[in-house]
């Protein structure tokens, strides 16, 4: 049975990874066996043909003299010089350089996939999208990964969908585009359907935030990405005037927590003196501390962000005050236990 074209060229990629010296055409035809069988024109063909092929995908493939190791770059005008010539894939070409890219960038290289899709120009769309595939590979995984970062399909349950609202919500900031969607609120366990105009995208803390002008509530509000579903540009509607009085430098180089998105609470954490760090180099100059209490106190305008923080943290800083946001902790809590002690429950998104 004849050899598929894709193992051929396979085969052909492994065997010039493999090798370190030059590989004639005589030994590539003799180790392939898609070219084993083929009459001596078939196979000047069939390999040529190959060769186009694959520097066309972006596979470094190139000739070199046998004897000097030189590249030569037309082995038919070598060969009547009496140059033997083989080949090898250059390896310094052909494997990215590993990546250290912070979260940041990582989430802006997500914002690149969606838009791939949507060029006009489908040699560029393609070449982009091939950049993409070979980029994300080198995303973080297992423990350095963080569930909101490069927003790759796979990663989540809803982290595809999460991708394409992200795309669609930076249009809508852009052009002052009314939008409507689901969303779900964990204080209320509910899930409602907002009309927002989108103000600004925030990147914060490993997640993505959309601020703007709620018409349910009728006030400005942050909504967490991840918990957006069903999202419509209402193109329709009259487009928006972002207000003068808002300015998005507040939510820009602050934690979520100090987002204006409600009013201001004050907040009490109980820290041991083992973890006075916690204070310092997350909270910072935002928490006034009493070390010879082991107290911490916070102005907290954004509750939710800093409930998932004590959350993860609760076995290092307690709330004492409010009782409200200590019992949300403790609820949370409870739901993260029962997640992991029953596997086969389906997680909540959006």
């Amino acid at each position: 049975m004849a050899q598929s074209k894709t193992t051929r060229l396979l085969d052909l990629i492994a065997l010039l990874l493999a090798r370190t010296v030059p590989v004639t055409k005589e030994e590539i035809r003799r180790g392939i066996p898609g070219y084993q069988g083929l009459s001596d024109e078939s196979f000047d063909r069939v390999f040529e043909r190959d060769k186009r092929e694959l520097r066309g995908l972006g596979v470094p493939l190139k000739a070199y003299a046998i004897a000097d190791r030189s590249e030569i770059t037309d082995p038919r005008a070598a060969a009547g010089l009496g140059r033997d010539c083989g080949y090898l894939v250059d390896k310094r070409e052909y494997f990215l350089p590993q990546l250290d890219l912070t979260a940041d960038e990582w989430a802006a290289i997500s914002l690149a996939g969606p838009a791939a899709a949507r060029l006009r120009d489908p040699a560029l769309a393609g070449a982009l999208d091939s950049l993409l595939r070979k980029v994300m590979c080198q995303r973080p995984a297992g423990a350095a990964a963080r569930p909101e970062i490069g927003l790759a399909p796979g990663q989540r349950a809803d982290a595809a969908a999460e991708s394409a609202n992200l795309a669609r919500l930076r249009e809508a900031v852009q052009e002052r585009v009314r939008c409507q969607f689901t969303y779900y609120t964990i204080r209320r366990d509910a899930t409602a359907t907002r009309q927002a105009d989108p103000y600004v995208l925030v990147y914060n803390g490993g997640t993505w935030y959309l601020i703007g002008h709620c018409h349910l509530r009728g006030e400005d509000r942050v909504f967490k990405l991840s918990r957006i579903s069903g999202l419509k540009l209402l193109r329709s509607a009259p487009r928006f005037t972002v207000p003068r009085g808002f300015d998005k430098r507040q939510f820009l180089g602050r934690k979520a927590w100090q987002f204006p998105a409600g009013p201001e609470q004050d907040v009490v954490l109980k820290v041991p003196p083992e973890h006075r760090w916690l204070v310092k180099h997350e909270l910072q100059d935002s928490a006034a501390w009493d070390e010879t209490k082991g107290i911490a106190r916070i102005s907290v305008r954004n509750p939710d962000p800093f409930v998932r923080w004590a959350c993860a943290n609760r076995d290092r800083a307690r709330i004492t005050a409010p009782p409200e946001l200590a019992r949300l902790v403790e609820q949370r809590a409870a739901r993260t236990r029962a997640r992991y002690a029953a596997p086969g429950r389906k997680q909540r998104h959006g």
